[in-house]
């Protein structure tokens, strides 16, 4: 039986995994790649998860938008 971990802990474990790789050779290669498979799906099981991303869509289109909204008024202010 596997038990779940949470993306917090998944995100600790590719650190140590990296951490690994470095130290001690490529042969641990296989430890992050399995911890960031796990948090693949963890993320995708993740309400909160799918909560973030969705929010962080929104973030960078609003972020693309202000400079468009911005320009226009600039333009609309030199009008006077």
């Amino acid at each position: 039986m596997s038990r779940k971990y949470s993306i917090e802990e998944l995100e600790r474990y590719r650190v140590l995994a990296a951490y690994l790789i470095l130290k001690f050779g490529d042969e641990y290669g296989f430890v992050l790649e399995r911890v960031e498979s796990d948090l693949g799906r963890a993320g995708q099981d993740d309400p909160q998860a799918k909560a973030l991303k969705v929010m962080e869509e929104l973030r960078r289109k609003r972020a693309g938008a202000k400079p468009a909204l911005r320009n226009l008024a600039s333009r609309w202010d030199r009008r006077d």
